[in-house]
């Protein structure tokens, strides 16, 4: 078949393996590759062999199947353009998402920088004493370092929900997700005097999602 195949350059791996496969002899099953069908139009062809020997043990070729399975694979191709279509549309409407809530997402990000600036100057206003309370400098250092995290945090949640990546399994806490999300949007549910109530059943096990998506 090497003479029709048209997936040669695109997928060597697997006919590397393949070949090796052959090379020692070994039988082989459900190898799909890309072929040049009889009217000139590519074509898939799932093939399966296993080797035959003499009676001396001596290796006299493969004895084969191949079923064309174009068909299958189109369908496959077309479900993998739609679910990647699915994932556009889902990151088009997370954008859209976080661009109505730029402005309560700035707020959230200047409160803790704010914050920070004013315990570090505090922290300042510690050093420039002539008696100098290192436990009063720890503790506003301490709480910069704490508004810093704070807004990285913040960052890193918008970045997730921006950023286009295929959608991935991963064990998500649903409580955490809901209470990331409010976090989120905490500017603006101030702004528009909304009254967000939670009941959260604690211990409840963790899902395998996209934890982004579930957001």
């Amino acid at each position: 078949c090497w003479d029709h195949v048209l997936d040669l350059e695109t997928e060597p791996e697997k006919w590397r393996l393949v070949w090796a496969t052959l090379d020692s002899r070994q039988p082989f099953r459900d190898f799909v590759y890309c072929s040049l069908g009889g009217d000139g139009a590519p074509m898939y062809v799932k093939a399966s062999g296993k080797p035959i020997f003499d009676s001396n043990g001596e290796f006299r070729g493969y004895r084969d199947t191949g079923i064309d399975v174009t068909a299958l694979m189109r369908a496959q191709e077309e479900h993998e353009r739609l679910r990647q279509l699915e994932t556009d549309l889902a990151h088009m409407n997370r954008l859209s998402t976080m661009g109505e809530l730029a402005a309560s997402l700035a707020h959230e990000i200047a409160q803790p920088i704010a914050t920070a600036r004013n315990n570090a100057r505090a922290a300042l206003h510690f050093l420039d004493r002539s008696s100098i309370d290192l436990g009063q400098v720890r503790e506003a250092l301490t709480c910069v370092v704490d508004d810093a995290d704070r807004a990285g945090e913040i960052l890193d949640r918008i970045r997730d929900h921006i950023k286009k990546a295929p959608p991935r399994k991963e064990r998500v806490d649903l409580n955490q997700a809901i209470t990331d999300v409010i976090a989120l949007a905490q500017g603006a549910i101030i702004k528009n005097g909304v009254s967000v109530q939670i009941r959260l059943t604690e211990g409840l096990p963790h899902v395998q999602a996209d934890g982004v998506q579930v957001q």
